[in-house]
């Protein structure tokens, strides 16, 4: 099952399929009869609900059945406030026995004992050390907890600056040779193609998500904390029992948000998301 569930890096925020250490497994209901000496079992799995996820597991469950047809897959997709059921399920031991979930919960989930250690025997693998050397290093990291392995990877995001081509060629600039490559010439590229109506914006240049519905990890978190990391900061102490956050990496990357609202006025949180207004041709 995890092995089925662990294709090459696509999408999202970094996520892990983890197996819980106290399912709670449903009565076996087989689709089809088991093979001899097989008994059948049900096994639950709960997701996010983004749709190209989604339909890669489909796809994974019913190649993984032809495998081993004594397993059935309860697939549960959570379409709203994903991370807040599973949680709660987990809670009160009701949850599935293997769920996906974005790194950005991951040391809650295995500090509480959400999560049970990778099992390396369905890969013909001796140790965890064995299994690191299938991923590219770094990978695994975000789902570590007192050097064990938790979880296996089925998502890694690649975050990146979109460009809206026609919106650069449209102020005469070039695509190819005026995009910003540091956060110093944002302010001055966003904006030649920023468009205002007196004092209001009606198109941006650049902005971020900020904690609107359409991006609240994106800009809060991840884009945040990746500012800082490019100026050498890291969100906790090596022991993991110090925050960081306080310190000037930090500082000077939410400065860096806090004037591009409030000193260049390029961007609003009070605005439609950035991702969405992108799509919209509202920002670049």
């Amino acid at each position: 099952m995890l092995a089925a569930c662990a294709p090459a890096p696509e999408a999202r925020t970094p996520t892990a399929v983890l197996s819980s250490p106290t399912p709670a497994v449903k009565a076996p209901v087989p689709a089809a009869p088991a093979p001899a000496g097989k008994a059948p079992v049900t096994v639950t799995f709960w997701a996010h609900n983004h749709v190209p996820r989604v339909n890669l597991d489909k796809r994974l469950f019913e190649e993984w059945k032809k495998q081993a047809p004594e397993i059935t897959i309860d697939y549960v997709v959570v379409p709203q406030e994903y991370e807040v059921k599973l949680t709660t399920a987990m809670a009160a031991g009701e949850g599935p026995v293997l769920y996906n979930l974005t790194t950005s919960y991951n040391y809650t989930f295995m500090h509480k004992g959400f999560a049970s250690p990778v099992d390396y025997g369905p890969w013909g693998l001796p140790n965890q050390a064995a299994f690191e050397k299938l991923y590219v290093p770094g990978t695994l990291e975000g789902f570590k907890y007192q050097a064990k392995l938790y979880g296996v990877p089925s998502e890694v995001s690649n975050y990146a600056l979109f460009l809206n081509q026609a919106l650069f060629q449209e102020v005469g600039l070039d695509p190819a040779k005026d995009r910003p490559r540091t956060w110093e010439e944002m302010p001055e590229v966003a904006g030649k193609l920023t468009r205002r109506e007196g004092e209001k914006l009606v198109r941006r240049g650049f902005d971020f998500t900020y904690m609107t519905q359409q991006g609240r990890w994106t800009s809060p978190l991840h884009t945040f904390l990746g500012m800082a990391y490019q100026l050498g900061g890291e969100p906790f102490s090596p022991d993991m029992g110090e925050s960081t956050i306080h310190t000037e990496p930090f500082v000077e990357a939410l400065q860096y948000q806090h004037d591009w609202i409030y000193k260049h006025k390029l961007g609003s949180p009070a605005l439609l998301g950035s991702n969405q207004a992108f799509a919209q041709g509202r920002t670049r």
